[in-house]
């Protein structure tokens, strides 16, 4: 318990600092980065039970994809964090039967799946001041978009379509998490490289007040 406690005063302590130093970033850039007080708070509150869960050691916040993917594949440990295409991959190429669970959550309605967006696109505002050229960008977005679109896109992978008219056919590696897409529990995986980093810089010095306790 005191190791919780400790973790969760770390936690608070760095996301402070965190928001002096972007309260520092907002005088010199017009727009301030950093995590609120509402959400945050909770989410490292999770990853510091998952952490205690994983029994977390020293050493472990540098492994990469591939040793990780490798003690999968050799039965080394029983699940690892990856996309429906991977494990689509693994069942085919290595002959070993992989699905896609969702997240759980504190009870079954509160399970849940992570989705990444396939197309992220970036248009000029100055293609407003020109109607051939915004004519031209609208008839390629809804190309992309529509279904004989998408399915291009695609292109024979695991892929759910955020819309419902579009169907793709699903992977059989989701069969387990059919339910949560039909009810659309999706969250879609949408933030800026600068979120991603401060939150990144909180999840690793919780790991490090971890290892240090370990090794006292």
């Amino acid at each position: 318990m005191l190791l919780l406690i400790g973790m969760l005063t770390d936690a608070k302590r760095i996301l402070k600092e965190k928001r002096n130093e972007n309260a520092n970033e907002k005088e010199t850039i017009d727009q301030q980065v950093g995590l609120d007080d509402t959400v945050w708070p909770k989410v490292f509150e999770k990853y510091e039970q998952f952490l205690k869960d994983v029994r977390f050691q020293t050493g472990d916040e540098e492994l990469q994809f591939t040793p990780v993917t490798e003690a999968y594949c050799n039965g080394q440990t029983a699940m690892i964090r990856n996309t429906a295409a991977l494990a689509d991959n693994i069942t085919k190429e290595d002959g070993l039967n992989s699905v896609i669970l969702p997240y759980f959550g504190d009870t079954s309605e509160d399970n849940w799946i992570l989705t990444y967006p396939m197309c992220q696109l970036a248009v000029s505002d100055k293609v407003e001041e020109d109607e051939a050229k915004k004519k031209a960008v609208m008839e390629i977005l809804l190309a992309i978009f529509s279904e004989e679109g998408q399915k291009a896109v695609a292109a024979g992978t695991s892929v759910l379509s955020y819309n419902k008219e579009v169907n793709i056919s699903a992977s059989p590696s989701i069969q387990y998490s059919q339910e949560y897409i039909d009810s659309n529990h999706l969250y879609m995986r949408l933030a800026s490289t600068e979120i991603f980093g401060v939150s990144q810089d909180v999840g690793h010095k919780m790991m490090t007040v971890i290892s240090r306790r370990a090794i006292m």
